[in-house]
């Protein structure tokens, strides 16, 4: 999907929205297949392909920021939820533009968001996560 003529606001809430719903389906999915004892293999591909599609769709491809689709991790309460969390617009810094985005549950973690405007629109460039008094680059 293609966020041509969208604000990065517009597209980083669109990004964490579609993270939640993708985090929250895929961990239902598992536990039901896990909790009958059934394999989980078809059920990781096509989740993986769906986390494919919302990172090509939201970001730029790194292998960092991209990691996550190695280990498809997924938990509850989940990494994002934009009903829960709060988002802090820094605004433009240089050719980026910046926002930080703070758990209102689970690890409390705050993250911040770089996007740059491409010729398809507004991407994620980075995501960096606040720990130890300093920005870590973290997987989206």
């Amino acid at each position: 999907m293609s966020h041509l003529g969208q604000g990065p606001e517009a597209v980083l809430n669109r990004f964490l929205t579609q993270m939640a719903e993708w985090e929250n389906s895929f961990y239902a999915s598992q536990m039901e297949l896990i909790e009958g004892g059934q394999p989980t293999a078809v059920c990781d591909a096509e989740y993986k392909h769906r986390l494919a599609s919302i990172l090509s769709a939201c970001s730029l491809e790194d292998t960092k920021s991209w990691a996550r689709l190695d280990g498809m991790g997924c938990t509850r309460p989940s990494m994002y939820d934009p009903d829960r969390d709060l988002l802090e617009v820094v605004g433009p810094v240089g050719k980026s533009w910046v926002a930080t985005v703070k758990q209102a549950g689970g690890l409390r973690a705050v993250f911040r968001f770089e996007l740059v405007e491409t010729s398809g629109g507004w991407r994620i460039k980075k995501k960096e996560t606040f720990r130890d008094d300093k920005w870590h680059k973290s997987t989206l």
